[in-house]
């Protein structure tokens, strides 16, 4: 037989007349304060793991954030730098921060050749953005002639090939100014230059080769190259500016411009 006890009832024993013993009976007990039972199943599957130790804790997809990332991203700059050097010497200061600035850097031995001013105007119309290009050279007529030469090509390739290229040639060093305040040492002009006469009376100097800077004080040279670079990299720009900007170790230093026309 299949007994049923239905929950608040309560089982008792019913007592005979005649005093004997019988089988329990159901009696209702609704009346009497209900009890609460309490089952814990544990349904546990046992498995097999390895621990090295750390515990890691991952979160609920509701409490996850998404953060975006940007992988194998490096930003330009604002300018195309080139760096022009008159001597192969003056690789051991240009080269490091040709690299930190992310400048092409020319060591020709003497005047730049039309070929090379070509590339490097080809270059910049390709990359889109200004080119400024730092020049290094001695303290002479033909070092001073150098930039001017050097912005006169670029204008002539610019007007015959690449009208979209803008560009600035900002001559670095060696000025008379740094000649005179680092007393630098200087050595008469050649006979054969024919425009000593002219150079004396402009400057009132003699000549005076940028090895004398890069070998008697290489970190004053390297100040005034990276301080160069200061007011572009600060100065973002779609287009070259002439406005002038301290150049080398004084705000006074001589700076020409050479910027291209629309």
């Amino acid at each position: 037989m299949t007994m049923r006890i239905e929950p608040g009832s309560s089982i008792q024993r019913a007592q005979p007349h005649d005093g004997s013993a019988t089988s329990p009976s159901i009696a209702s007990s609704t009346t009497a304060t209900p009890h609460r039972l309490f089952i814990a199943r544990l349904c546990l599957r046992p498995r097999a793991l390895v621990s090295v130790g750390v515990d890691v804790a991952i979160p609920d997809v509701a409490d996850l954030e998404p953060t975006p990332i940007a992988q194998g991203f490096e930003p330009r700059q604002a300018y195309a730098f080139a760096l022009f050097g008159e001597k192969a010497s003056l690789e051991d200061v240009l080269l490091p921060i040709a690299r930190a600035r992310q400048a092409d850097l020319y060591l020709p031995t003497g005047e730049i050749s039309d070929t090379l001013i070509f590339k490097i105007a080809k270059d910049a119309a390709a990359d889109g953005r200004p080119l400024v290009m730092f020049t290094v050279a001695d303290c002479d007529p033909a070092g001073h002639q150098m930039a001017v030469s050097i912005g006169r090509k670029l204008q002539a390739f610019h007007d015959l090939f690449f009208p979209k290229l803008h560009f600035e040639v900002v001559p670095v060093a060696l000025t008379v100014e740094q000649v005179r305040e680092l007393g630098l040492p200087s050595s008469p002009l050649k006979e054969t230059e024919r425009r000593a006469d002219r150079w004396r009376q402009a400057f009132g100097v003699e000549q005076t080769e940028i090895d004398a800077l890069a070998t008697l004080q290489p970190a004053v040279l390297r100040e005034i190259v990276e301080h160069a670079f200061d007011p572009y990299l600060m100065r973002p720009s779609k287009t070259a500016s002439t406005k002038r900007v301290p150049i080398g170790r004084s705000e006074r230093r001589q700076r020409l411009t050479t910027r291209s026309t629309p």
